[in-house]
C-alpha cells in the first residue's frame, strides 16, 4: 500500500512514520485482509494527523475566515453603491441638470458591476 492510498482511505494526511507503522502491520495482517478490510479494522481517530497538514488547515481556515470579513466589507459597500446609484437617478429624474446625474447613475451602475465581480471572485476563492 502507498503512502497517498493509506490517506486518501483513511481521510487524514499522516506522516511518513506513521505511514510506515500501519503498513507494517498492514503488511503482517494475513494475506485475506483486503486495504479496506485493514482500515475499517483502524480507529481512524486515534492515528495522529501530520503536522504539515493540520498547519496547513489552519492557515486555510484563517484565510478563509478573512475572506468572509472581506466580502461582508465588501457588500457594506456594495449597498452604499447601490443607495448612491438610486439617489443619483432619482436625481436625473428631478433635476434641471439631470444628464450630470444620469451619467453619474450610469458610471455607478459600472461600479455596482465591478464590486459585485469582486465579491464573486472572492466567494469563488473560498470555495
Amino acid at each position: 500500500m502507498m503512502k497517498q492510498e493509506f490517506e486518501q482511505l483513511i481521510g487524514k494526511e499522516v506522516s511518513y512514520e506513521t505511514f510506515r507503522l500501519y503498513e507494517e502491520m498492514y503488511l503482517a495482517a494475513p494475506e485475506s485482509v483486503t486495504k479496506q478490510k485493514f482500515v475499517e479494522m483502524l480507529n481512524i481517530d486515534a492515528i495522529p494527523e501530520s503536522e504539515d497538514a493540520i498547519e496547513r488547515r489552519q492557515r486555510a481556515e484563517a484565510r478563509r475566515q478573512e475572506l468572509q470579513s472581506q466580502i461582508a466589507e465588501e457588500r457594506v459597500r456594495l449597498h452604499d453603491l447601490q443607495d448612491s446609484r438610486k439617489r443619483y437617478a432619482q436625481w436625473g429624474k428631478e433635476e434641471e441638470n439631470s444628464e450630470y446625474w444620469r451619467r453619474q447613475a450610469r458610471w455607478y451602475k459600472e461600479l455596482i458591476k465591478k464590486q459585485q465581480a469582486r465579491i464573486a471572485e472572492m466567494k469563488f476563492l473560498m470555495s
